[in-house]
């Protein structure tokens, strides 16, 4: 594997406008069918909701391809599980705790199991949200014109591609 940052997809580059100048070779890059892919059946329950609220967003800027099944599946597993943690968190406050530490069986307090599970399902979600270009900071570098399209008239080779 190379050293160095890791290439973005050409529709990303599209998107946010290639502030780098370089040309872009549309010929390099697979080109799969922009689509929603069948969501896996052995998604929990709040991955299915978040896939069902995601890919109609991703699909309408050109994110999703039909061999983009996995990676997505992995993020809504990730939020299901945030999700999931969450509401353990939540239970356990409502019962009397803080939600944040338990007594340990020696009766010493530790941190909750939950907690640490939420936390790496965020870091989870993050990570799997920067491929497909939905974290704040690449939503910011995203260029979309008054109309809602991705692209105007002035980049044919961009209108081309999608």
């Amino acid at each position: 594997m190379k050293p160095g940052r890791v290439p973005q997809p050409t529709n990303l580059k599209l998107v946010k406008g290639n502030p780098g100048r370089r040309p872009i070779d549309m010929k390099v890059e697979c080109k799969p069918e922009v689509a929603i892919p069948d969501c896996p059946a052995h998604l929990i329950a709040d991955a299915k909701v978040e896939w069902n609220r995601i890919t109609p967003m991703l699909l309408r800027y050109h994110l999703i391809t039909i061999i983009d099944m996995a990676a997505l599946a992995l993020y809504c597993q990730a939020y299901g599980r945030w999700q999931e943690a969450e509401r353990k968190i939540v239970e356990m406050r409502e019962k009397g705790g803080d939600g944040l530490l338990i007594k340990a069986p020696s009766g010493y307090p530790i941190q909750n199991p939950y907690l640490a599970i939420a936390n790496r399902a965020m870091e989870d979600c993050h990570k799997y949200l920067q491929q497909f270009g939905l974290s704040p900071s690449a939503r910011t570098r995203v260029v979309v014109n008054l109309q809602g399209e991705l692209f105007g008239d002035e980049n044919p080779k961009a209108s081309a591609y999608f």
